[in-house]
């Protein structure tokens, strides 16, 4: 088995606006993880797909959520959402495809990436 990168966490976060403390938890992790020099990818799943998406409530009960997002991405994190999960949670009538659905710098991807990040060591946490 391959040897894990120096430094790398893997954050799930699979609660969207159910429970938005949990999913500001996992991404405040992901945060201070990422400030303190360890290389996060965080991953958008299930019901936490809603916090990639580009249309957003206007009364979103914990609106640091989406704060905390931009901030992961301005500092390097790598962030990915779901394939499978879009369509059921970032539904725009305008969307031709998967990536125009997403905010900025959240990329679709699916489930084995995260399967081959676990295989290859790298810690996972769930959210």
């Amino acid at each position: 088995m391959a040897q894990p990168e120096t430094s790398t966490l893997q954050v799930l976060i699979t609660t969207g606006l159910e429970d938005a403390d949990r999913a500001a938890l996992g991404l405040n992790t992901a945060l201070v993880a990422q400030s303190g020099g360890v290389q996060t990818h965080v991953f958008f799943t299930l019901r936490g797909t809603y916090w990639a998406c580009r249309n957003h409530r206007k009364d979103l009960p914990r609106t640091d959520v989406l704060e905390i997002i931009d901030q992961l991405s301005a500092l390097g994190s790598k962030l990915s959402c779901c394939t499978k999960c879009l369509d059921q949670h970032c539904m725009l009538p305008d969307a031709s495809e998967s990536s125009s659905l997403l905010k900025q710098n959240i990329r679709p991807a699916g489930l084995a990436s995260i399967a081959q990040r676990a295989a290859s060591g790298m810690p996972s946490l769930t959210f």
